[in-house]
This record gives structure tokens, sequence and C-alpha cells, in this order.
């Protein structure tokens, strides 16, 4: 036997989805788009947090903005080998460090 499918497709605005929810619908709806922002928006933050960070050499506190340290010891600046770590630092680190 054919299995026949209909869709539908009706237009409506938010305002008259809005208009037809009872109040505790519109409470609901309300709380789901509060949670929604918040995670959304808790997200956001973090990223603009973590973009925002200043890495730092665990070893000698270099950072992107200042690596003179590095440039007075071995005589050009350093650049990352790992997460908190140069590679002016990463001669004397051991391997397991990295």
């Amino acid at each position: 036997m054919p299995n026949i499918t209909k869709q539908l497709h009706i237009d409506i605005t938010p305002e008259q989805f809005l208009a037809a929810c009872s109040r505790e619908e519109l409470q609901e709806v309300d709380l789901l788009l509060n949670t929604y922002l918040s995670q959304e928006f808790k997200k956001a933050q973090d990223q603009l947090e973590k973009a925002l960070e200043v890495r730092s050499c665990h070893k000698c506190g270099c950072t992107d903005e200042d690596c003179s340290q590095c440039i007075e010891k071995t005589g050009s600046p350093c650049h990352w080998v790992a997460e908190n770590l140069c590679s002016a630092c990463v001669e004397n680190s051991p391997k397991s460090k990295l």
C-alpha cells in the first residue's frame, strides 16, 4: 500500500504566535529565551576572555608583547613551542614538559 505524506506550510509572525499563547506559555517562552541567550552570552564572553588573555612563558615570563629578556639571552626574539613555554627556555626544559 503506498504511503502519502502531506506537508503543510504556515506563515506566522512572532506577534501572531505570541498573541495566541496563554500566560503560562509566554512565561515558558520567556524562560527558554533567557536560558538560551544567557548560554550564548556566556560562550561569547568566554571566547572574548580567551582572546584577551596574555600568554606568558612559565620559565622566564615573556609574553607576546615583551620578549626583551629572550632577546638579551639569545640575541633574537623567541616563539612559542608550547602553550606556556617559549623557544628560548625550551633548551633548559625537559621534553616531558612540552
